[in-house]
């Protein structure tokens, strides 16, 4: 994104060295960058360039963990937050997701074949995951979260549910406030989708909103947007709603780790 282009160019032409020896720290550096941006139209724009040097860097190395894992953050971002296209949008989860699974079981043999496992293998190997494996759960779950967004349609993809729900769950018992409470915030979503009628836990969801909330110091506003949106819309709790929305709307600070999302939550709210 933005003027990043010109700098990869120039690093492509002389420089390729060094992006081979720092692969993931770049992949990881390339992450920070786009979510640090406020101008979506210029992250929507320039993100495509990151995305193909991503795959001439994976094509170079196929065999990095750490550049794999942060090809499959890039493509699930990109395709969750800027592809419209139905069509498309399964595309690029697919190939986030080929990538989360080959890095993943690169990284440790843990995380091999886990949507394939029996249900009884997957929760004695998500068990043994511990608080060193807990960056790659989480990157394997967000993804797993998208690329069932993009194929909602697909009942087969919808099963697998009750799966990424028990990887969140467990990012959350390893540690509550995981990146800032993202962890919290799916979970939030998760026990909102139906009401209680229909086996929802709107109570429970709010809970974790409130974590996600509190673990980012209120700094992530689309915790806020997705509070109102999934909670305060389904109990009809109009004051809560408007107290949450007017909050994000009227916000206005700069934090490099949210700056996008937050602009994504304030066009939502």
């Amino acid at each position: 994104m933005r003027g990043a282009v010109i700098v990869f160019a120039i690093a492509l032409s002389g420089c390729s060295a060094i992006i081979s020896q720092q692969t993931s720290g770049l992949a990881d550096a390339l992450g920070g960058a786009i979510r640090a941006n406020k101008d979506l139209q210029t992250v929507k724009d320039g993100a495509p360039a990151y995305l193909l040097l991503m795959d001439a860097m994976v094509q170079q190395d196929p065999e990095s963990p750490g550049l794999l894992l942060g090809a499959a953050d890039l493509y699930g971002f990109y395709g969750g937050v800027f592809v419209d296209d139905p069509a498309r949008a399964v595309l690029f989860a697919d190939k986030a997701m080929g990538f989360a699974a080959q890095g993943s079981c690169l990284q440790d043999a843990l995380f091999c074949d886990w949507a394939t496992l029996d249900r009884e293998t997957f929760e004695a190997r998500l068990a043994e995951v511990g608080p060193d494996e807990l960056a790659t759960l989480n990157t394997v779950a967000s993804v797993w979260v998208g690329w069932m967004q993009a194929n909602s349609d697909d009942w087969n993809a919808i099963a697998q549910l009750g799966r990424v729900q028990q990887m969140i769950e467990r990012v959350v018992a390893l540690d509550p406030d995981y990146e800032q409470g993202t962890a919290q915030l799916y979970l939030g979503v998760l026990h909102t989708l139906l009401p209680p009628l229909q086996g929802g836990k709107p109570e429970l969801g709010r809970s974790h909103f409130e974590a996600a909330i509190a673990a980012s110091e209120g700094r992530n506003l689309l915790a806020k947007t997705y509070f109102a949106k999934h909670y305060a819309r389904l109990m009809f709790d109009q004051e809560l709603h408007h107290e949450l929305l007017t909050e994000v709307v009227e916000s206005d600070f700069d934090d490099p780790q949210f700056n996008l999302m937050n602009e994504l939550a304030k066009q939502e709210a």
